[in-house]
């Protein structure tokens, strides 16, 4: 059982922490400077990365990297980037 609800909490802190790196702009616009800064442009809202691939540009590329990561966090950060899923 526990390993089903360890599960459950990587994938929704996978998911939490992805979004925020591709999708929000965070505080004072920090985290949409560090994508403008890694090479992707805005075209509207959505983002266009030059030249090339960039993975802040994909969810599902981030959250393979971000699932990575998270594997090396103590179990209490995953619970907390979790609960910010709900």
């Amino acid at each position: 059982m526990r390993e089903l609800v360890d599960l459950l909490l990587h994938g929704f802190a996978t998911w939490r922490l992805s979004y925020l790196l591709v999708r929000e702009d965070g505080p004072n616009g920090v985290l949409r400077r560090l994508r403008e800064k890694s090479g992707i442009e805005y075209t509207g809202d959505a983002p266009f990365s030059w030249p090339g691939w960039n993975p802040l540009t994909c969810m599902w590329c981030t959250s393979l990297w971000v699932s990575l990561g998270l594997r090396m966090l103590p179990r209490v950060v995953i619970k907390v980037l979790a609960a910010g899923a709900l």
